[in-house]
């Protein structure tokens, strides 16, 4: 039984040590100190893998880009309007009925840009070798699962009744493990992407890359929290 009372370090992160084991210095950076003026400043996010192993995902400013693996599909004339708020956006597999539409993109008062679309996206593969960025949103939920060879059909929702935004959309041909799950992106441009999960983010190789590039997120795997239980207490190891 464990002491709702005490804790149990499950892991450890400290950004000073980290950064100082490549030659970066935290100490002087008022990017690394919170309360100081001026300047963005790294946000940490923790993160469990499915194995229970904790990470940090480390990122300067409070927008981490997500990556946009390809140029998606064009949105139809139709504008996501409807009144003074932005249509919702259901998806709907093939050969089924509105029973089985999912809202992956909730309707939105219209707002700013920034408001609309809260997801920032990047395309590393730019030609001048700056990466180009734009505003999106990611579906709130997975796609509703269909077959390999299958479509989904994405549906506006306005007062005048649902209509396509989008052409049949087939199910990439990738080779996935079983269970896996999709989502959709949509991009103020009116371009919409799929995703084998969650979009990724925007990697930074190293702490000196963090720093160079706002938006990139380094993940690194916290150190094992120090055991609670002195080795000596537990009988039975053959060791005493």
């Amino acid at each position: 039984m464990i002491d709702a009372s005490e804790d149990i370090v499950w892991g450890q992160f400290v950004p000073a040590r980290e950064a100082a084991l490549e030659h970066v210095s935290t100490e002087s950076d008022n990017r690394w100190k919170p309360l100081a003026p001026g300047q963005p400043k790294v946000q940490m996010q923790v993160e469990v893998d499915q194995r229970l192993n904790p990470f940090v995902n480390l990122c300067l400013g409070r927008v981490p880009y997500l990556v946009a693996e390809d140029e998606g599909y064009e949105l139809r004339q139709q504008a996501l309007t409807d009144g003074t708020a932005t249509a919702a956006v259901f998806a709907v597999p093939d050969q089924s009925g509105p029973e089985r539409a999912v809202e992956v993109f909730p309707a939105l008062p219209n707002g700013t840009v920034a408001e609309s679309y809260p997801d920032m996206f990047v395309r590393p593969a730019a030609t001048d070798g700056q990466p180009q960025e734009f505003r999106a949103r990611v579906s709130i939920v997975p796609l509703p699962e269909i077959p390999d060879g299958g479509t989904w059909t994405f549906l506006a929702r306005t007062l005048d009744g649902d209509s396509p935004v989008f052409g049949p959309v087939p199910k990439p041909e990738w080779q996935v493990e079983e269970g896996a799950s999709w989502f959709a992106s949509l991009s103020e441009d009116g371009r919409l992407r799929l995703h084998l999960g969650r979009p990724r983010y925007w990697p930074a190789r190293s702490f000196t890359d963090l720093l160079r590039n706002p938006g990139s997120v380094l993940r690194k795997e916290m150190r094992p929290g120090v055991p609670d239980l002195d080795p000596d207490w537990i009988p039975f190891t053959g060791e005493h």
